[in-house]
């Protein structure tokens, strides 16, 4: 009994037999609240269990047993707290304005949340969690010791800093800044010791001005998120990441920004980015081997044409709902997955596309070309500085205007030109149908080929070739038909070029008016139904009869 003892500078109570709670007097016997009191509570040959917080709060409590157990049910407010001997801890949130020390393996009985504030959090012999979930909040945290067994669970894992602006280091092998959490190599290996965690949070989500960066490469074993605090957190990825499972990899730094210098790889587990991303390093890759690869916010350069990107998702798709380079271009764009979505402007040097579903706003390439394969394709307007090349098993659905600085090529099912295309060089089209609603223009040496049925869906569709050389010619390989009216075709090969009929013209649907200009007209269709007809040029018949009408 120790009632009415004058309030201590120190305290230990000691004994061989086990320590239940009942055992610990109240603070309220000592005629005082404790502060910071050292208090070690040890049984030599028993357990130590802690159920009423009240009765050690506010202390610098050292509990040495056979095995230890603590479970307030609630907060428990702690100067520090070191332990010695197997521990248990159920449904407990236990706060301490110091060191928070398990020297022993800890086990979780319930939910744990430990926060060490700005001091050391240490599992020197990690814990097994369960299917329990586990915060740990501190400072500096440090998981295992001398290559003992780390942290294992099938809950959700959260490691965050106590102060909230200590910035957090991933990856690298110290030694320990006291301005930052550092997660070295070896934390995080033993903090996903076995691989099992349903989660693993790094970093705060809500409170605090942190910033997380990379020491090192490093690997993360399970489905991650690495978070910065909402409106002031920054992620910088200047050192290789693995996700080394099929869990998903996400970087989310509030309304921040994320920082690319190196690459990120998973095998299988998709990536996603909640916030801008810019990309610093001359070459990153992302490569997900199969999961999806999500941009929330747009992907810029750092500096204009200065950056390659190659995102990579196998059999996942690709989504860039905010485009790439809308702002700061990048160099060399390269994309594969089952399906690429861009929403707005894809922007480089040069853009090649490789997928199953190819959907885009617009493209634009500053210097080279822009290829595209895969089974069905649709965009708006592109723009490319070189060529275009459009390689698609599927339909093919150009609703903007194709612009090219050399040739154009296109090979697919039904190929529509809603805008029409206009290049500097050649253009060939392959497709079981070539349906257009824009003029087809060449304005330099090279010829436009049609290897296609032609159907036009508007009225006064114009070809034309610069012809003003021999191989500005226009070659309509296959028949040529208006869609529902009779309307009117003029192909226009200049004085150079040729013009050459190889399928029936107006055989389905005649057109109101077929105009042809060339330093020949080759006639070596069946059959010529319009309501006009005029052949500005040679006219010669290859085919053993033609039939004008």
């Amino acid at each position: 009994d120790l009632a009415g003892t004058a309030n201590p500078n120190s305290l230990t109570l000691r004994q061989d037999l086990a320590f239940a709670d009942s055992d610990i007097p109240a603070q309220s016997q000592f005629g005082a609240i404790f502060n910071c009191m050292p208090y070690t509570i040890q049984s030599r040959s028993g357990s130590v269990t802690i159920t009423t917080a009240s009765k050690v709060a506010n202390t610098a409590l050292t509990l040495i047993g056979n095995s230890i157990a603590i479970s307030t049910g609630g907060p428990l407010s702690l100067c520090s707290l070191n332990t010695t001997g197997p521990t248990s801890l159920g449904n407990s949130t236990i706060t301490v304005n110091g060191d928070l020390i398990f020297s022993s393996r800890v086990t979780l009985t319930g939910d744990a949340e430990l926060s060490s504030g700005n001091f050391l959090l240490a599992l020197q012999q990690g814990a097994d969690a369960g299917a329990f979930n586990l915060t740990l909040t501190g400072d500096e945290i440090n998981i295992g010791n001398d290559g003992s067994q780390g942290l294992t669970g099938i809950g959700i894992l959260t490691l965050q800093p106590g102060k909230d602006a200590t910035a957090i280091l991933l990856g690298g092998t110290g030694p320990d800044v006291a301005s930052q959490l550092d997660l070295t190599d070896s934390d995080l290996a033993n903090a996903q010791n076995d691989a099992s965690w349903s989660r693993l949070i790094i970093g705060r989500a809500t409170t605090g001005t942190h910033s997380i960066s990379t020491g090192g490469a490093l690997t993360l074993n399970q489905r991650t998120l690495v978070q910065a605090p909402a409106g002031a957190g920054a992620i910088t990825v200047n050192h290789a990441i693995l996700g080394n499972s099929a869990g998903q990899l996400e970087f989310d730094s509030g309304s921040g920004n994320i920082t690319l210098g190196s690459s990120i790889e998973t095998v299988g587990g998709e990536i996603r980015f909640r916030d801008e991303v810019r990309i610093s390093g001359a070459s990153v890759i992302v490569n997900s081997e199969g999961g999806n690869i999500n941009f929330d916010a747009a992907v810029e350069g750092t500096g204009a044409g200065g950056q390659n990107l190659s995102l990579s998702a196998g059999s996942g798709s690709v989504n860039l709902p905010s485009g790439a380079g809308v702002l700061t271009s990048l160099g060399f764009l390269g994309i594969d997955g089952s399906s690429i979505n861009a929403n707005n402007t894809l922007r480089a040097n040069a853009i090649t596309l490789t997928g199953g579903i190819v959907a885009l706003q617009s493209v634009t390439t500053l210097v080279g070309d822009f290829a595209s394969s895969g089974s069905t394709y649709s965009s708006g307007a592109v723009t490319s500085a070189g060529s275009i090349a459009l390689n698609h098993t599927g339909d093919i659905n150009a609703l903007g205007l194709l612009t090219a600085g050399s040739f154009i090529t296109t090979s697919g099912a039904v190929t529509s030109l809603t805008q029409g295309a206009t290049s500097i060089g050649g253009q060939l089209y392959a497709a079981t149908s070539l349906r257009l609603s824009g003029d087809l223009t060449s304005s330099a040496a090279g010829a436009i080929d049609i290897n296609a049925p032609l159907l036009l869906l508007v009225n006064g569709i114009d070809i034309t070739t610069n012809g003003a050389s021999a191989i500005d010619d226009i070659f309509f390989r296959s028949t040529v038909d208006g869609s529902g009216s009779p309307f009117s075709l003029t192909a226009n090969a200049g004085n150079l070029g040729s013009v050459v009929f190889s399928g029936a013209v107006g055989g389905i649907q005649a057109l109101s008016t077929l105009n042809a200009t060339g330093a020949s007209i080759d006639l070596d269709a069946p059959a010529f139904n319009a309501g006009t007809i005029a052949f500005n040029g040679p006219a010669s018949i290859s085919a053993g009869s033609v039939t004008i009408n």
